[in-house]
C-alpha cells in the first residue's frame, strides 16, 4: 500500500510470489516491471487498487500467473508488457483507456458477479491488441466488454457468450477471428455499436472483410454495420443495418 498520493514501481529484477493473495495499492499509479507468480501462480488472487481512492495509471511490463482471480482497477490499465494467466477470472475497471497488450487468459465465470471469465469495463476506449481466450475444456465460459470505443485487432474465442458493448464505435481487424460458443456446446456472439441507439449518425460496427464474426448465434448491431465473414449455427440477425436493404437491392 502506497498509502496517500503515493505510488508503487515494482523493479524488473524483484519478482513476487505468494502462497495466498497479493494486494497492491496506489493512488498515484501502480508499474509492475517484474513478475507476479510467474512460474507458481500465486495462490490465491492478484488485486491491483482494488481499495477505494486507488485508482491512478497502472501499467503491467511483465507476466501475472494467478491461481485465483486477476483484479485490476485504474485511471488507465495497460498490459502491453505482461501477459495475465488467471485459473479463475480476470477484471480490468477503468475511467480511462484499456489497453491489452499481452495475452489474456481465464478458466472460470468468477468476476462481474460471477457472470463472466473476462470482463473490461471503462469510461475510455478499449483496445485489443493480444488475444483474449478461455478454457477450452470448461463449457460457458464469457468474456464482456463495454467502454466508448472497441478496436478488435487481435483474436477473442471463448466457449460461452462474447458480448461486445460500446458507446459508439467498435472495428474488428483483418483477418481476426472473434469466436463465441468455440466448444459448439452453445454460445452468442454479441456485438454492439451506438449502444444508445440513437439517431446522430455515430456509433458504427466495422469489420474488415477478411475477418471473421463466429457464434452459436450471431447478433450485430450498429448505425451502420459492415462486415466479413460471419458464421452462426442457428441465427444470424441485424439490426438498423444499411447495408442489408443494399443487399436487397442489388438481388
Amino acid at each position: 500500500d502506497a498509502g496517500v498520493g503515493g505510488s508503487v514501481t515494482q523493479t524488473a529484477t524483484h519478482d513476487i510470489l505468494a502462497g495466498g493473495s497479493v494486494a497492491i495499492d496506489a493512488p498515484s499509479g501502480v508499474t509492475l516491471n517484474g513478475t507476479i507468480g510467474s512460474g507458481a501462480d500465486v495462490g490465491v488472487n492478484v488485486n491491483i487498487n482494488q481499495t477505494a481512492g486507488t485508482v491512478g495509471a497502472v501499467d503491467i511490463n511483465n507476466t501475472i500467473d494467478a491461481a485465483g482471480d486477476i483484479l485490476v482497477s485504474g485511471a488507465s490499465i495497460d498490459n502491453t508488457g505482461g501477459a495475465l494467466d488467471a485459473a479463475m477470472g480476470v477484471s480490468l475497471t477503468a475511467t480511462g483507456n484499456v489497453t491489452v497488450g499481452a495475452a489474456i487468459t481465464a478458466d472460470a465465470n468468477t468476476v462481474n458477479g460471477g457472470n463472466d471469465a473476462v470482463k473490461i469495463d471503462t469510461n475510455g476506449d478499449v483496445t485489443v491488441n493480444a488475444t483474449i481466450t478461455t478454457a477450452l475444456a470448461v463449457v460457458g465460459l464469457n468474456i464482456d466488454i463495454d467502454p466508448v470505443n472497441v478496436a478488435v485487432n487481435a483474436n477473442m474465442t471463448d466457449t460461452g457468450n462474447i458480448d461486445i458493448t460500446a458507446s459508439n464505435n467498435v472495428t474488428v481487424a483483418a483477418a481476426v477471428v472473434v469466436r463465441a460458443d468455440s466448444d459448439g456446446d452453445g454460445g452468442t456472439l454479441n456485438i454492439t455499436a451506438d449502444d444508445a441507439n440513437d439517431v446522430d449518425g455515430a456509433g458504427d460496427l466495422t469489420a474488415n472483410t477478411t475477418s471473421t464474426l463466429r457464434g452459436h448465434t450471431v447478433n450485430l448491431d450498429g448505425f451502420n454495420v459492415t462486415t466479413g465473414i460471419v458464421t452462426a449455427r442457428l441465427d444470424f440477425t441485424w439490426d438498423r443495418v444499411e447495408l442489408e436493404a443494399a443487399l436487397r437491392t442489388a438481388a
